[in-house]
């Protein structure tokens, strides 16, 4: 591989994983890539390797066809969702395929999920739906996938889960975040009456506010530090 940064790409992206475990964003199933720049390839974590256990020397290549390049354990079964989304989006540097709670009951029960909490005001005006609860394992599924996330940062998977794209993995783990914590509160809030959602102009603006690089690496040493107090990373 070049020098291009991809050992400490590797690292970022195995604590991203192990942050995601232990925030409830997925858990034995799930997983978070990462484009390596410069090439045609993605890194990824293995289909057995635990989500809580997760170092950068566990990580394997592949490339935007699923093929592995680098390492021997077996990429996910679901490899197909992260290289449909790289091959569609040029400018995306991250993919998360998320097993959160909240977002998927969202997705299960066919309510809308809008923005109502202001980190979230990325997801305006809606959150878009692929709606095939099977698992997304070949390329064609994989492009629908993609065709249904369209521009956008995020897709409901119904019943299965969502995926989540950003422009790193920093991003990518403060916008999985402020994603399940929107469904959270959406959820609460559909219990007591009709939630008012953060419309596209106002979300326009309060992404400017929000979404700035100072705001994700906030989210993202918040998250790093937790980690390492609960001792899921070292």
């Amino acid at each position: 591989m070049p020098d291009n940064g991809y050992d400490a790409l590797k690292e970022r992206l195995a604590q991203c994983c192990r942050i995601m475990y232990a925030e409830g964003l997925f858990a034995s199933s799930g997983h978070v890539s990462a484009r390596v720049p410069g090439t045609e390839t993605i890194l990824i974590h293995p289909r057995q390797t635990s989500r809580a256990a997760v170092e950068a020397k566990d990580l394997v290549t592949v490339d935007l066809r699923g093929r592995l390049v680098e390492g021997e354990p077996e990429p996910p079964s679901e490899t197909a969702l992260h290289t449909a989304v790289y091959r569609a989006r040029p400018e995306v540097q991250a993919v998360a395929h998320l097993h959160s709670h909240y977002a998927t009951i969202i997705s299960i029960a066919g309510r809308p999920l809008v923005p109502v909490y202001t980190p979230a005001s990325i997801f305006a005006p809606q959150v878009p739906v692929y709606d095939d609860a099977a698992l997304i394992q070949t390329d064609d599924q994989g492009d629908a996938v993609a065709n249904s996330l369209a521009q956008g940062p995020a897709v409901l998977l119904r019943g299965h889960g969502s995926v989540v794209v950003a422009g790193s993995v920093e991003a990518v783990l403060a916008a999985s975040i402020h994603f399940e914590e929107n469904a959270k509160m959406l959820f609460d809030a559909y219990q007591i009456g009709i939630p008012r959602a953060i419309d596209p102009d106002e979300a326009r603006r309060i992404a400017g506010q929000t979404w700035q690089e100072k705001s994700i690496m906030k989210v993202w040493q918040h998250h790093l530090t937790r980690a390492r107090a609960m001792g899921v990373l070292g």
